[in-house]
């Protein structure tokens, strides 16, 4: 969660526009751009807002992430304790049996994910529906209703928040302003870059680097 308000990246964005009276961009209209970017920042970069949680599952192998879940990043064990292990669907599959056919228990031995089916994950042993996991994921931003909320990605994406709204600003047509290319593609790209700079900077403080490259057949890669 972050700390800044709505009305500080608000007034930032007005400063640059040359618009703190708001005549040509109105406070409301910037409020839903900041919206959508809090959206577009946790597409391109799901560490911007994660959280972790505790889902019940249900009886069977698949399981569906909670609604505000975009992207799951981490099934690290049951609720009960007990670790999960990630492994690839085509490990169970090479398996002398059919996972997802094996008798069901509520504790969870391995979980498999498919970025193509990105709001559902199947879990080995099939699940009585008695268990419960630990999900850590990429939560979709709540909509901010008022300009003294907070915004609910981390700090540290302020800048790529403002070149959005900036972006957006700029590409706005209307009887009283015209659209300035230059200017959006200018912002938006500055988007892109703060993203992705924060990205390299992220890889590079990061602590498990220095592990085996991740292997589900190997113990201990995905972790």
């Amino acid at each position: 969660m972050g700390t800044i308000t709505a009305a500080t990246l608000i007034d930032r964005a007005a400063y640059l526009l040359e618009d703190t009276s708001n005549v040509t961009w109105a406070r409301v209209e910037l409020l839903g751009w900041l919206n959508e970017a809090q959206s577009q920042v946790v597409s391109f970069s799901p560490a911007a807002n994660v959280t972790r949680e505790t889902i019940s599952l249900v009886s069977g192998t698949s399981q569906e992430l909670p609604a505000a879940a975009s992207l799951l990043i981490d099934v690290p064990r049951n609720a009960n304790g007990p670790a999960i292990r990630m492994v690839s669907r085509e490990l169970l599959d090479a398996g002398p049996y059919d996972w997802y056919t094996a008798p069901s228990t509520a504790q969870v031995k391995n979980c498999v994910y498919d970025i193509e089916d990105s709001r559902r994950f199947s879990v080995f042993p099939p699940n009585t529906g008695a268990g419960s996991v630990v999900v850590v994921y990429a939560k979709l931003p709540s909509v901010l209703t008022n300009e003294s909320q907070t915004l609910e990605i981390e700090d540290a994406y302020q800048a790529a928040v403002l070149n959005y709204m900036m972006y957006r600003a700029y590409s706005k047509d209307t009887d009283y302003v015209s659209a300035d290319g230059s200017k959006a593609a200018s912002y938006y790209g500055a988007f892109k870059d703060a993203l992705a700079g924060k990205a390299a900077g992220d890889a590079a403080l990061n602590p498990a680097q220095g592990l085996s490259p991740a292997n589900p057949a190997v113990q201990g890669t995905l972790k």
